[in-house]
């Protein structure tokens, strides 16, 4: 199974907020260490992991130092990084239009898991969630359906205690 993972599972597993969210985001990327899923994420995500207000990594206060672990982590093995191309771009459009979305970065995200065909589209934003009634989007052109979800693994919320 291919996850995807927006921005929000990166920038909550960095942070030292140690709540059931957290939990659920953790899941995924250590999963993914481990081989037991495959995860990819957008290339713009790593210009969205910008600040963390609480890190879990002290020395993650440090601009440079945190620019550098952002840069070595999104080249781990366990993670695809997809850059953005024109057939992104073009999915982005169908997205905004068919479900009458802004566009926006959480579009463009949705269409990278569209092109990777991912199974699953991982987020920490319910609200954009909440935009597609039946949580998963179709795009006949461009593949099989995804499924849109809080940070999941399998189709189960995964308890850590």
């Amino acid at each position: 199974m291919l996850h995807y993972l927006d921005t929000g599972i990166f920038i909550k597993y960095f942070s030292s907020d140690m709540d059931d969210e957290y939990k659920k985001c953790s899941t995924l990327i250590d999963a993914a260490q481990n081989d037991s899923i495959r995860i990819c994420t957008s290339a713009i995500t790593l210009s969205e992991v910008v600040y963390l207000k609480r890190p879990k990594i002290e020395e993650h206060r440090d601009p440079e130092k945190f620019e550098q672990f952002v840069e070595t982590f999104f080249k781990l093995h366990f993670i695809d990084v997809i850059e953005y191309d024109r057939q992104i771009a073009k999915i982005t459009r169908q997205i905004v239009r068919k479900y009458r979305l802004n566009a926006s970065i959480d579009a463009i995200h949705l269409a990278s898991a569209i092109r990777m065909k991912a199974d699953y589209f991982n987020t920490t934003d319910v609200k954009f969630i909440n935009k597609f009634p039946e949580r998963s989007v179709n795009l006949p052109d461009f593949g099989k359906p995804i499924l849109l979800q809080e940070p999941q693994l399998d189709g189960h919320t995964i308890s850590l205690l």
